[in-house]
């Protein structure tokens, strides 16, 4: 299991120039649904990252679907899924209706860092996981399982951290992970909790200003990339 910084940082996402500090956990209040979180792995090295490979689609997150066996639900629900999440009890299928916005400013944000995206059978440094909450709260302490994330990780996978909160339906997820570590567990050095994103109300402007308040307040990733 990788070692987390325990610190986290949180943003309102419509307010980017706030960003408040602090070391001890604690869970979000009802009314943060705007909040920006990320996290980096302590042992992560970004100056040995350059490259990294984007998935064909923003999946579905629910702790039922990691009981799917390799071979089975290709892909849970989405626009670009192959499956379908019914059936299903605790799964309910969010708005996917902006998946093509935030994969596209994701890999523009890594982009204008130095970073060059590449296929997936390159041997990427980093594989981008993108997920949306497809239950009514998800307790990510329990395990996040990743079904059919991304071309290099076919099946169900689980992350190799804890993270004691309870994400609320349509909470963006994304995950930096790296694929030469990534054997029995996917190794992650860093993870980025959109809240708000893609509930009803939600629109363009708030993506994008979720997306670009995460990279903002995560000045680390600038020493990978181009050099």
């Amino acid at each position: 299991m990788s070692a987390l910084n325990s610190c986290l940082k949180v943003g309102q996402a419509l307010l980017g120039a706030l960003c408040i500090v602090g070391c001890a956990p604690q869970p979000f209040a009802d009314e943060e649904v705007d909040v920006v979180a990320t996290r980096r792995s302590e042992t992560a090295d970004f100056e040995e990252l350059r490259t990294f490979a984007m998935p064909k689609a923003v999946i579905d997150l629910c702790e039922e679907l990691g009981e799917i066996q390799p071979g089975g639900l290709g892909g849970a629900g989405g626009e670009g899924g192959a499956g379908s999440l019914d059936g299903l009890d605790s799964c309910t299928e969010p708005d996917h209706s902006l998946d093509d916005l935030a994969l596209d400013a994701i890999a523009s944000e890594l982009e204008a860092l130095g970073y060059e995206e590449v296929d997936s059978d390159a041997d990427p440094d980093i594989a981008v996981l993108v997920g949306l909450v497809a239950q009514t709260e998800l307790h990510l302490w329990e395990g996040v399982p990743w079904c059919y994330a991304h071309d290099l990780f076919r099946g169900c996978w689980d992350p190799g951290y804890d993270y004691p909160y309870n994400l609320k339906y349509g909470t963006l997820l994304m995950d930096f992970v790296l694929p030469a570590q990534s054997e029995d567990e996917l190794v992650s050095v860093w993870t980025a909790v959109l809240s708000g994103v893609a509930r009803p109300d939600a629109d363009e402007d708030v993506m994008t200003a979720a997306i670009e308040q995460a990279f903002e307040q995560s000045p680390y990733l600038e020493d990978g990339g181009a050099q």
